[in-house]
């Protein structure tokens, strides 16, 4: 089963050439970087490159597989549910992807990820590499209990010991656009910091009651959760390593904005 490029030629250009001018040419790792987990954003690519491309700039070339977990923005998906993409392969703008599957994959679940932007704005990031990984996708929308991301951070640690996850979310939508206007922009701005270095250092019970117990409108926290607990399981610390605003992307200044936190985990960040 192929999964087919759903928003090239809207989120992202079609065209491989101009593609691979927005995402900068996907810069190959660097020698000795080792980053091998990440949360990054998934607003269209004119938005989300500038916080995609530092995981690829620092991704672990030993890596065979590559899985995308983001939250699913057009339908329905319980709590503690993990949807897995059933796809042998992945067309991208810049040339095919060759996938794998987790347990417990179906067929009945491709249209769910195949319509979701969310896990295919890295996808033209991972094809751009000289190497690029397998690649695997899944929908996760909510955690009820901290047991539940124990017992999904579990089955996937089972999985690999050499699987590298990208957690797809996009941090607070702020202004009357959202309806969320409860905070002022540097207040909300401030939150956005507060909760990405709570999920770097590896801080997942504060973390999760801030998701589970605050109204706010971050965009995959249950991705970005799963990953943090994870690299925390594994030892690793990590670093935040960005943090842009729509608005700083586009020079407005309108009351609305969409931010964007860069999460790396790297094996040399251990946790002392």
């Amino acid at each position: 089963m192929v999964r087919q490029s759903f928003f090239a030629g809207s989120w992202y250009p079609a065209d491989p050439a101009s593609l691979g001018n927005l995402i900068g040419g996907v810069k190959e790792s660097r020698e000795g970087a080792t980053a091998r987990f990440a949360v990054v954003p998934h607003a269209g690519l004119s938005y989300s490159a500038i916080g995609i491309a530092p995981f690829f700039e620092n991704f672990d070339r030993s890596v065979a597989r590559l899985l995308v977990i983001g939250p699913s923005h057009y339908a329905h998906i319980p709590a503690d549910r993990l949807v897995v993409g059933p796809f042998d392969s992945y067309e991208t703008p810049l040339g095919s992807l060759e996938g794998f599957t987790l347990d417990g994959a179906k067929a009945s679940d491709a249209s769910l990820l195949q319509r979701e932007h969310s896990v295919e704005m890295v996808l033209p990031f991972i094809a751009g590499l000289k190497r690029p990984p397998k690649v695997g996708t899944a929908l996760v929308n909510h955690f009820s209990s901290l047991k539940a991301l124990d017992e999904m951070s579990d089955f996937l640690l089972e999985e690999d010991e050499g699987l590298s996850i990208v957690a797809s979310s996009d941090f607070t939508h702020y202004g009357p656009r959202f309806g969320f206007s409860v905070l002022s922009e540097q207040e909300a701005r401030e939150r956005d910091m507060h909760v990405a270095h709570l999920l770097a250092s590896g801080a997942i019970e504060e973390a999760f009651s801030f998701f589970t117990g605050n109204r706010h409108t971050i965009c995959g926290w249950a991705s970005a959760a799963l990953v943090a607990n994870i690299a925390r399981r594994k030892g690793m610390k990590g670093e935040v390593a960005g943090y842009y605003t729509s608005n700083d992307v586009s020079g407005r200044d309108d009351g609305d904005f969409v931010a964007y936190a860069t999460i790396l985990w790297r094996h040399d960040g251990r946790i002392s």
